[in-house]
């Protein structure tokens, strides 16, 4: 589901449960909250939909880009929201150290309790297609 955390009332947000379990094997399709490389006093949350090696097509930006060793692509689950649009870039690139934790449930409010799912929406970026290397050599295909 997609996260709902732009009301004003704190008791309208999603409040989710973070594990710090799995920093290191991260998957296409979880959500985690990293420090945004362009402010690192903050904190943000958002979907994994391409990983090191893939290479993507993004919304905005260069016609390709390569997701560079060690980073992923993070993008909002809801692109058309205006919180996601107009106060935080709705999808960026970042380097897997600065991933925090992995949200794993929704806890609040009561009505929403749920396990938070890996999966990719429609309209998020996927990667076109997937580097390959042998022995450090890119290879074209």
């Amino acid at each position: 589901p997609t996260l709902h955390g732009s009301s004003n009332k704190w008791w309208k947000r999603d409040i989710v449960w973070l594990s710090r379990f799995g920093l290191h094997t991260p998957e296409i399709g979880q959500i985690y909250t990293f420090i945004p490389p362009n402010d690192p006093e903050k904190r943000h949350i958002k979907r994994i939909t391409a990983m090191d090696g893939d290479i993507i097509r993004p919304k905005r930006g260069p016609s390709f880009l390569e997701i560079p060793t060690g980073c992923y692509w993070m993008e909002s689950d809801n692109p058309n929201n205006y919180c996601d649009n107009c106060m935080v870039r709705q999808a960026m690139q970042v380097s897997g150290g600065l991933l925090t934790a992995r949200a794993t449930h929704i806890i609040w409010p009561p009505k929403r309790w749920c396990t938070i799912k890996t999966e990719v929406f429609e309209h998020s970026t996927v990667p076109i297609s997937k580097r390959y290397s042998f022995f450090g050599i890119n290879l074209p295909w």
